[in-house]
């Protein structure tokens, strides 16, 4: 990020033209800043820079009258699947280890995230976890506490209903109690009144969410009012979050299957409200056509993640995602066939397969930037490799969402499989630690992906903004054991160019006169050649350096990154091909 300061600073002090350019965007920036201070304080505790959708229709009521028990009871759509057997659970993964100052730890407690451990575990003991549900309610009146937030407030609701829904018919009559109903209706009103949209360009897959608990929450306490304002959210922000393709665009592989769970949830309960030939109903199912698939283009034939790319959600680790999905939905989850293309791209997504290797990226296309926030990091043109599930070359995901060393180094470029240029990452991701902020022009580029006969290419004009490179194509083709990238480096003169890899947890050790990264997943060789000097192979400087992935939220695991580094005279084509010999193979 220095780097990047220092870039921009440079231009902007040598060229007159270039600085004038960015005056409106710089003054933009300002006003921008000062407008949200200013929002934020005036709209106090939960409503924030929080507008008021203007796809809401008024209403005297919220709701026409108080539901009974009974009838709230009877409103919840039955998992028949769910009550007649148990399994297969989840495993035990380690928790996260609380850190001082981050938010989540203490918004995790209140999500009621135990209730789905309940469900995936199998626990006949249903009424421990609603007792620790009453205990909370009695704990938690002021509404000034953090555990009040709007996605908060609908996780809690959501997980809530579920776990009734998933009991059988009878039992869920004895938990449902008219305390328990008024907290149903005060986390639906709580929610209409704080939906999370900020605005056409600020407004990310929060509003997702609290559609989700309008809808559900709405149809279950009998508020047509809220369920009404929940599918006229979805109807609105579906088309802006979700792409043709079904993938979500904030470019993190874990979220999209979060959200395919939250579609789900609002589909089920959204059938039995309108009997399932509704309007309603189809146009969530039109989406899940869509969004299904691309949830299984993420994952293996065991219906695993391959890979975190991206930030990972704090409400629920990969495994339990496709855990929940698998357990609540199994005629849509189990019922679709593990993608069988040996080169797919959708979206701004690509997944080659060729026997047991499988890789898989993120690149968005088009201009840049984007004018919606993400989940996603300055990885452009990264990817992660795999061989029989086998991590070889990683994304780290993403430790925290806090301004911690560990989680600003994962969301770096140099904590990607992807070359750097003069220290700098293909694109200008952002000027701000922690925050979205690319000044134009400086950052404008354009990315552009395609499937070949052998692989897929990515290219961009992101260099150009500071660097001699004006445009770099990578193209990445799975081989016979093993990879091969091709990077196209154009433009005029010299330049530092650096190639940064991530290895998988089971590879500890870098032979560097053999080029050779070992563990006990076996051996990876590396071999760089420059195709415009074959002869007179440049030299590069190798460094090993000691990172972590994160594949749940608040974990660390250890990982070894190599960077190699050399001055390269442009144009340039670069080719690195990696050679894997697996453990079993090492032993024989």
């Amino acid at each position: 990020m220095e780097h990047e300061k220092k870039a921009l600073r440079r231009r902007l002090g040598r060229d007159p033209l270039f600085a004038a350019e960015h005056l409106p965007w710089l003054v933009s920036s300002v006003i921008r800043l000062v407008r949200n201070r200013v929002a934020a304080r005036l709209g106090g505790r939960h409503r924030g820079r929080k507008l008021e959708p203007d796809w809401f229709r008024a209403a005297d009521k919220l709701f026409e009258r108080e539901m009974t028990p009974a009838e709230v009871a009877g409103r919840l759509p039955s998992y028949p699947h769910v009550a007649k057997e148990f399994g297969p659970a989840a495993k035990q993964i380690a928790h996260a280890v609380p850190l001082d100052g981050d938010p989540e730890d203490y918004m995790a407690e209140q999500r009621w995230g135990f209730l789905t451990e309940a469900l995936l575990s199998g626990s006949l003991d249903r009424r421990v976890a609603i007792e620790r549900c009453m205990v909370w309610l009695e704990s938690h009146a002021d509404k000034g506490d953090l555990a009040w937030e709007p996605y908060s407030t609908g996780e809690r609701l959501i997980n809530l209903l579920v776990y009734l829904a998933s009991m059988p018919a009878a039992e869920r009559t004895r938990f449902v109690t008219p305390r328990l109903c008024e907290f149903l209706r005060e986390s639906v009103a709580w929610i209409f009144r704080h939906v999370e949209y900020y605005g056409c360009t600020e407004t990310n897959n929060h509003v997702l969410n609290n559609a989700r608990a309008l809808v559900v929450g709405g149809w279950v306490t009998g508020s047509e009012v809220a369920f009404s304002a929940g599918m006229q959210t979805f109807r609105r922000w579906l088309p802006e979050l979700v792409s043709a393709g079904g993938f979500l665009r904030e470019r993190s592989s874990h979220y999209q299957l979060v959200v395919l769970n939250w579609i789900l949830d609002a589909w089920w309960f959204a059938s039995v409200a309108r009997s399932g030939d509704c309007g309603e109903a189809r146009f969530l199912e039109s989406y899940l056509h869509r969004m299904l698939p691309a949830g299984k283009m993420l994952c293996s034939h065991r219906l695993g993640l391959l890979a975190c790319i991206g930030d990972v959600s704090p409400d629920m680790d990969p495994e339990r995602s496709t855990c929940r999905l698998a357990r609540l939905y199994p005629q849509h989850w189990q019922a679709l066939a593990v993608p069988a293309d040996r080169i797919k791209v959708v979206d701004d997504w690509f997944r080659l397969a060729d026997g047991a290797a499988t890789l898989i990226g993120n690149f968005p296309q088009g201009r840049m930037p984007k004018k919606f926030p993400t989940h996603g990091h300055n990885d452009f043109t990264s990817f992660a490799w795999l061989h029989d599930d086998m991590d070889i070359l990683v994304d780290p995901g993403r430790y925290r969402y806090t301004a911690d060393e560990v989680s600003l180094q994962q969301s770096a470029a140099g904590a990607h499989n992807l070359p750097t240029v003069d220290g700098l990452a293909p694109y200008c991701e952002s000027l701000k630690t922690g925050a979205q902020w690319r000044p134009v022009p400086y950052a404008e580029a354009t990315l552009e992906m395609f499937p070949t006969e052998g692989g897929v290419v990515l290219a961009h004009t992101g260099f150009a903004r500071a660097t001699p490179v004006t445009r770099h194509a990578r193209t990445i083709e799975l081989e016979a054991n093993g990879l091969r990238v091709h990077d196209a480096f154009d433009g005029q003169g010299t330049a530092d160019v650096e190639f940064h890899w991530q290895f998988g947890p089971r590879f500890v050790s870098f032979d560097a006169s053999r080029s050779t990264m070992s563990g006990a997943g076996g051996e990876v060789s590396i071999e760089i050649v420059d195709l415009d000097q074959p002869d007179n192979p440049l030299r590069w400087n190798a460094k090993i350096r000691s990172g972590w992935i994160s594949r749940f939220y608040g974990t660390l695991s250890p990982l070894l990154g190599l960077s190699l580094r050399s001055r390269v005279r442009l144009p340039a084509r670069i080719v690195t091909r990696f050679r894997l010999r697996a453990a079993e193979n090492l032993r024989a």
